[in-house]
């Protein structure tokens, strides 16, 4: 296989791992597994064939984990070697992603999730069409087993494309979500919004001769989700402002404003989460069956484990935390933005937005644009609802200028 072609073949499969659909790609760090296996070998492959060099910077980022993550072990008594394994597997994709692609990251980005946004609108539509028929063909030939048995989202994963579980599928509104093929709608949303950041830095927000923003776009809609609806409306707003289209940014922020209260998706998800925090927060104790919470929630009960150890957090002792020390393990927490704050304290949070905020301005700066930024206003939203930072996909961006830095040529690449 040629260079070019495995490159492509080997972010193919990073984009599989970060849709975490399936048993296979949830496994990634864990060395007994074999998805975890494949990706290790396809890392390794796609390190000789490239002759990928280890630079100072990431040899002193596995240093900084390895003394937090000594630190917190000594400090909980107890190490967790999974957690371990996670991380710099994760770490060393990222870097290798980064540096295989160098400057040309943000349009491979772009012209993989090209694919499987199309391989999404002609599988979601083949259910609407026909969902016996996908169904039954899916129960067939389905790539892996959906992750969390009878409690996942995921009925049927094509390897492209997801059949989400009956509660999820009726969740639209009166259509069937998107889930591409991810594990579920909102999740595939998170990641066309970063391809529609990374066309936004070659094509500066523009639909003319843009049929690539104009299938994300649709696809995104598809999806009906309010973390990506909601992170666009906020990218739009921020591109009009920094790219002095003030008038543009108050007809924006009136479009937010008329879909949030007339988009039934987003009105009643927010509220409706908004009107139960207190009684969620209040009864979390007597949660009997499995449950996940919403984002609000979820972060109020991680906030209130930050205060209790602010500065370390506890690492990779998931099994300290105030709710499973009481032995409440059926509540599942879905706030990336709680969870790095209640697992990983205050010095690895200040260190993840000071890498965040650096990639943002080097970005701007290859770029010759200041929307560059912008990659900070969409790791932060997709972080209220999801724990995607610490997938390989997502941290080749927040990672971006640390590992790649004096690598690429500082002017613009369209």
């Amino acid at each position: 296989m040629k260079g070019k072609y495995f490159n492509y073949f080997y972010l193919f499969w990073v984009f599989i791992y970060a849709g975490s659909a399936t048993v296979f790609a949830r496994s990634l760090g864990d060395i007994s597994t074999l998805g975890n296996a494949f990706a290790i070998c396809l890392t390794i492959y796609a390190i000789f064939l490239n002759k990928i060099k280890f630079s100072t910077k990431f040899v002193y980022s596995l240093v900084v984990f390895c003394i937090y993550a000594l630190a917190t072990t000594l400090n909980n008594q107890i190490i967790n070697l999974l957690w371990w394994s996670q991380w710099l597997i994760r770490m060393m994709i990222a870097y290798v992603i980064i540096r295989t692609f160098k400057e040309k990251l943000f349009y491979a980005f772009e012209k993989t999730l090209v694919f499987f946004c199309y391989c999404s609108l002609f599988f979601w539509m083949f259910y609407l069409i026909a969902p016996n028929v996908l169904l039954n063909f899916a129960s067939s030939i389905h790539f892996s087993e959906p992750y969390g048995a009878d409690n996942s989202n995921v009925a049927y994963n094509l390897l492209v494309y997801t059949i989400g579980a009956h509660n999820v599928l009726n969740q639209g509104f009166g259509v069937v979500r998107n889930a591409g093929f991810a594990w579920e709608p909102g999740a595939f949303a998170s990641i066309i919004i970063i391809g529609i950041f990374c066309n936004i830095l070659r094509k500066g927000f523009s639909l003319k001769n843009n049929r690539t923003l104009i299938l994300f776009l649709i696809t995104l809609f598809s999806t009906q989700s309010t973390t990506g609806i909601g992170i666009l409306l906020a990218c739009s707003v921020f591109w009009a402002f920094v790219n002095d289209r003030k008038g543009w940014a108050i007809t924006l922020l009136v479009v937010a404003i008329f879909l949030f209260m007339f988009l039934p998706f987003m009105q009643e998800k927010i509220l409706g989460e908004y009107a139960i925090i207190n009684e969620q927060v209040r009864n979390v104790e007597n949660v009997y069956n499995h449950a996940a919470y919403g984002r609000m929630s979820s972060f109020v009960l991680s906030w209130q484990e930050f205060l209790r150890h602010p500065i370390l957090g506890l690492g990779g002792y998931a099994g300290g935390t105030y709710l499973m020390q009481r032995g409440i393990d059926n509540v599942a927490l879905i706030s990336g933005i709680g969870h790095l704050l209640s697992m990983y304290g205050i010095i690895m949070s200040f260190l993840f937005f000071k890498l965040l905020y650096k990639s943002g301005a080097y970005i701007s700066n290859v770029y010759a644009t200041k929307n560059g930024y912008m990659i900070i206003i969409i790791m932060l939203g997709v972080m209220i609802s999801y724990n995607l930072w610490m997938n390989p996909l997502f941290m080749c961006f927040w990672l971006f200028n640390c590992y790649s830095q004096h690598l690429l040529p500082l002017k613009s690449n369209k």
